[in-house]
């Protein structure tokens, strides 16, 4: 019995090292957007984020793939025509990291 006790714990504490925090934030204003060479993308927003995120990056899915593609898309478009986004939804690695999950813009 105490050994189902003692497993448990350690799949409980690891699961909770592992974990990634979800936070949704509402209307940022585009700083910057860019794409690493052989990377991610990544959106630097003007106002602050709700968690802060490593360098104050949140980065964007591979732009190699059609969803990358398509965050990077509502990004350059908002950015181009001075609009905020209007929701971003993102986790939060335990390194402090940041990933978007749901980038959207208009009303």
């Amino acid at each position: 019995m105490n050994k189902k006790y003692m497993m448990l714990a350690g799949v409980t504490a690891l699961l909770t090292v592992s974990a990634a925090f979800a936070t949704s934030d509402n209307n940022k204003t585009i700083q910057q957007v860019g794409v690493q060479y052989n990377g991610p993308g990544y959106v630097v927003f003007n106002e602050p984020l709700s968690v802060s995120c490593q360098y104050g990056l949140v980065y964007i899915p591979d732009v190699s793939t059609a969803s990358g593609k398509a965050m990077l898309a509502v990004l350059l478009s908002a950015q181009a025509a001075g609009k905020p986004i209007s929701r971003l939804d993102y986790t939060q690695a335990a390194d402090g990291t940041c990933s978007a999950a749901i980038i959207a813009a208009g009303s």
